[in-house]
C-alpha cells in the first residue's frame, strides 16, 4: 500500500511539475513589433505585413502553435488575424512572426490622418498566442504596449534630410 502512495505521488508530481514550468515560461516570452512591411497600395487600401519578433528566454526551445492577433493604431483596431503555422523558437532565441494585415482607408480615420501628419502615431499589437511544448500547450495573451511610431510628418516630407542634403 505504501508503494502505491509513493507511485501515486510520484506521477502527480511528474504531471503537475511540467503544468507549472509551462506557464512560468511561457509568462516570460515577450512580443516585440519589428517593421511594418506595405506590399500592395490601392486607391481604397493597402495589404502589408507587420514582423512581430517573439523572444524565448527560456533553456529549452517552444513552438507557437496558433496565435490570434489584433493590430490598433491610436486605439482603432485596423486588422486582425489568425496564424495556423507553427512557429519555432529556440532556446534563448528568437524567431518573427508575419502577421498579414489589410487595410482599408476608410478605416483609419481622421485619428490616423492626423498622427501621419504631425509625424507621429501611437501603435499596440495584442492578442493570444498558443504555446506547445512535449509537456503540453498553453494559451497566453500578449500586448505589445502603445508605443508611438515616430515620423517626420509634412516637414519630413517637403524638407530633405540634413544628411542627404551634404
Amino acid at each position: 500500500m505504501r508503494i502505491f502512495k509513493t507511485i501515486t505521488l510520484l506521477i502527480l508530481f511528474c504531471v503537475l511539475l511540467p503544468a507549472c514550468s509551462m506557464k512560468s515560461a511561457a509568462s516570460k516570452i515577450t512580443f516585440e513589433l519589428k517593421q511594418v512591411h506595405i506590399k500592395d497600395m490601392t486607391l481604397e487600401g493597402f495589404d502589408g505585413d507587420v514582423s512581430l519578433q517573439v523572444n524565448n528566454p527560456n533553456w529549452f526551445g517552444i513552438k507557437v502553435a496558433d496565435l490570434d492577433y489584433h493590430a490598433l493604431i491610436s486605439g482603432k483596431e485596423l486588422a486582425s488575424g489568425k496564424i495556423d503555422k507553427e512557429i519555432d523558437i529556440p532556446a534563448n532565441g528568437s524567431a518573427v512572426a508575419e502577421l498579414p494585415v489589410t487595410v482599408s482607408y476608410g478605416q483609419l480615420g481622421n485619428k490616423f490622418l492626423n498622427g501621419l501628419l504631425s509625424g507621429g502615431l501611437n501603435y499596440r499589437i495584442t492578442g493570444t498566442a498558443v504555446f506547445k511544448t512535449w509537456f503540453g500547450e498553453r494559451s497566453v495573451p500578449f500586448d505589445t504596449k502603445e508605443r508611438r511610431l515616430k515620423g517626420k510628418g509634412l516637414k519630413g516630407l517637403t524638407e530633405p534630410d540634413k544628411k542627404e542634403a551634404e
